[in-house]
């Protein structure tokens, strides 16, 4: 995977304001030896997404 990503994005991403793919935060996390801190910022941000998005359907809902 090429390392290419601005600082500005690695902030974004720590801050929880956006979700990348799972597998890039884990992936800089270990690259930038963050600790966690990208991957947990990435779980923050896809869960605020998600509740954000208010409640889903899903397939057990009756119609």
């Amino acid at each position: 995977m090429r390392e290419v990503c601005e600082a500005s994005g690695l902030r974004r991403v720590e801050e929880g304001d956006t979700a990348v793919p799972r597998h890039l935060a884990e992936y800089l996390d270990r690259k930038l030896d963050a600790q966690g801190s990208l991957v947990n910022a990435w779980a923050r941000a896809t869960l605020n997404t998600h509740l954000a998005s208010g409640p889903g359907r899903t397939n057990s809902t009756p119609r």
